[in-house]
């Protein structure tokens, strides 16, 4: 009898377009694959169902903090996990993990490997609030990993994090450099736009990936350069940390800022412009930045685990100090600067 894998995860789309071909290659291989999710997405049940994988959404909101809410999705996933018998549970990001272990609790012999893919907002602390936020996530974590067979990271700070904070033992971490990229067609290469300063910013609209950082910068490159600007790709988020829409319409109308919605085609984006900028405060491993590199972008980003991995600085890009805004000025100013 073949095993059966079972994975878990909080957004749809973004687990089909990285790890879409992991799925497929264990369906080719015989093994039964089922999907659970947090959000559902159109376009990426199209593609679970071609390569034959089950598909089901628990309904729950990943970026917020509800206890009715998170008690029904911790409920649906009870049932599901009792449905489908899984051999291999994986999990990514902090509620698919922390729900996963959980559940897992009350089985026995279901090999639990869950993936930490950044620490986010809730691991942050500063403040009353937030510190509160912490100690319940980092307790959430020690019982929900007790039982995970290991549990793998993209960036050596988030495993020292872990390991600082008991949550588990040293000899079940595993670290790996992300998810990979897929390359682009190199035929495609080098056919970049006559505007010397095309700028671009690919990310999810939150504060902690340094936006707001990112929009104060812009302006003072403005008093160099008038005309520049950074276009924004990237979903809108709810919950504490997501920037509001009124925010970013303020960015476009100082003409800072373009947001340009949610895009498919990355490479397509990447390819029609000169730099990538990211300036967040906290990373796994930054597949966008890996992107833009795999696309022959340089990067302005932040000098933090899961960034300064990738971008060597003044030979691949620039690395600046998190919410310095004068740093990631000046490294605008700089990559303006360099001869096409």
């Amino acid at each position: 009898m073949s095993s059966k894998y079972v994975f878990v995860c909080s957004r749809l789309d973004t687990m089909v377009a990285k790890r879409g071909d992991i799925l497929s290659a264990l369906v080719h291989k015989g093994y039964e694959v089922t999907l659970i999710s947090m959000e559902e997405d159109f376009a990426a049940e199209e593609k679970l169902e071609s390569i034959g994988v089950d598909w089901h959404c628990l309904g729950g909101k990943r970026n917020t903090v509800s206890l009715i809410s998170d008690l029904f999705v911790f409920f649906r996933l009870f049932l599901r996990i009792i449905k489908e018998k899984p051999d291999r549970l994986i999990s990514y990001t902090i509620k698919p993990n922390v729900y996963s272990g959980l559940v897992l609790l009350f089985f026995r012999g279901v090999k639990f490997i869950p993936f930490v893919t950044g620490l986010g907002y809730a691991f942050q602390g500063g403040g009353g609030r937030r510190n509160f936020l912490k100690l319940i996530v980092v307790v959430l974590h020690r019982f929900s990993f007790s039982r995970a067979r290991s549990v793998v990271f993209q960036n050596q700070e988030n495993l020292s994090t872990f390991l600082n904070e008991r949550i588990i033992s040293k000899d079940r971490a595993v670290l790996i450099k992300g998810d990979g990229v897929e390359l682009p067609d190199l035929d495609k290469l080098g056919g970049r736009p006559e505007n010397p300063y095309r700028f671009v910013c690919v990310s999810r609209i939150l504060g902690e990936k340094g936006l707001r950082e990112l929009r104060s910068a812009i302006c003072n490159v403005k008093l160099v350069f008038p005309d520049f600007f950074v276009d924004l790709y990237g979903p809108l988020e709810s919950g504490g940390d997501g920037v509001p829409y009124e925010e970013i319409k303020l960015w476009e109308k100082e003409g800072s800022l373009i947001w340009k919605g949610v895009t498919k085609d990355v490479s397509s984006v990447l390819l029609k412009h000169d730099f990538f900028v990211l300036p967040s405060y906290h990373e796994g491993m930054s597949t966008a930045v890996a992107e833009a590199m795999a696309h022959g972008l340089p990067v302005i980003g932040s000098d933090i685990s899961g960034i300064k991995e990738l971008v060597s600085h003044e030979e691949s890009g620039y690395l600046v100090p998190a919410k310095d805004i004068q740093s990631l000025s000046e490294a605008i100013l700089s990559a303006c600067n360099v001869p096409r």
